[in-house]
C-alpha cells in the first residue's frame, strides 16, 4: 500500500519564507511530511507547528521565532492525529488505540484513554471552545459508536453518548446479515468503487466544522437487495449524509 508525503511551503503575509526554515523542513527530504485534512498543526499563537513525518519518531514541534526543532520522544506505529486547541496550549496526538496532550514546551500534560480495541478508526476534534476535544469511535467491532467528550486540560473523559449509525440512518438490518463483512461486498451506485460490508455498520466519513459545531457523517445503506454474481453475495449501496449539531454543555 502506498503513502503520500507531501512537501512545505512556509508564508507570511504573502511572502513565501520556506527558505528561512530550510534545515527544518529538510528533515522529510525523500518521504516527505505526513498531512491529513483533520490536521491542526498551528498552536493557538502561532509560534508552534507541529508536523508528523514518516520517520520512527515522527512529531515535530518546530518554534517559528528561533528556528529550533523539538523531536517527540514517542514512536507509535501510527500517529492519526496531531491536532493544536484553539482556545489553550494543548496539542493533541493521537495513536493507534490512546493519545497524549503535550505544551508547547513539549511536555506531556496528560495520558488520553479511550478502551479502543486495535483496528477500530478513532476521529478525534476540538471543540472551538470550552477547552475540550472529542472522539468519535466505536470501541469494538460489536459495540455502538460513541461520542465522548475529554477535558483537553487534563484528559479526563467528561461524557459519553451514542452515536450509532444503525440509530441515526436505520435499515431493514436483518436482511443483510450475511453480508460479508470483512471483504468488498457493496458495490457503491454512480462510483467505481466497491466496499467492505463492515461499512454498513460504521461511519464512512466524518468531517467537523468546528465554527458551527456541526458533525457531518456519512454511511453506507442498501439501495437493493443482496444478490449473488459469480458465487459472491452483493448489494447495491449509496452514501447517506446527516449533520449533527453537539454542544458538551
Amino acid at each position: 500500500m502506498g503513502a503520500d508525503g507531501w512537501r512545505v511551503k512556509l508564508f507570511h503575509h504573502g511572502h513565501n519564507i520556506t527558505a528561512k526554515h530550510n534545515d527544518f523542513f529538510r528533515i522529510a527530504d525523500g518521504k516527505g511530511f505526513r498531512w491529513e485534512r483533520h490536521f491542526q498543526p498551528w498552536s493557538l499563537d502561532s509560534k508552534s507547528l507541529a508536523m508528523v513525518t514518516w520517520d520512527k519518531t515522527p512529531i515535530h514541534l518546530y518554534q517559528i521565532a528561533d528556528k529550533r526543532d523539538k523531536p517527540l520522544n514517542y514512536q507509535p506505529r501510527f500517529v492519526r492525529s496531531a491536532q493544536w486547541a484553539p482556545d489553550i496550549d494543548r496539542l493533541l496526538l493521537t495513536f493507534t488505540i490512546e493519545g497524549v496532550l503535550v505544551n508547547q514546551t513539549g511536555e506531556q500534560q496528560a495520558l488520553v484513554r479511550g478502551g479502543i480495541e486495535e483496528g477500530q478508526t478513532m476521529h478525534t476534534y476540538w471543540m472551538k471552545a470550552g477547552k475540550c476535544f472529542f472522539i468519535l469511535a466505536r470501541q469494538t467491532n460489536n459495540s455502538k459508536t460513541t461520542l465522548r467528550f475529554y477535558s483537553g486540560l487534563d484528559g479526563a473523559l467528561q461524557e459519553t453518548h451514542d452515536l450509532d449509525p444503525m440509530d441515526l440512518v436505520p435499515y431493514n438490518w436483518e436482511d443483510f446479515v450475511e453480508m460479508p463483512r470483512d471483504r468488498l461486498c457493496l458495490e457503491v451506485v454512480d462510483s467505481a468503487i466497491g466496499a467492505a460490508g463492515s461499512m454498513l455498520d460504521i461511519w464512512s466519513s466524518v468531517l467537523f466544522d468546528q465554527a458551527s459545531s456541526s458533525l457531518l457523517l456519512a454511511v453506507f445503506r442498501p439501495v437493493s437487495s443482496p444478490y449473488r454474481e459469480k458465487g459472491e453475495l452483493l448489494c447495491k449501496v449509496k452514501q447517506t449524509w446527516i449533520a449533527v449539531e453537539i454542544d458538551p454543555d
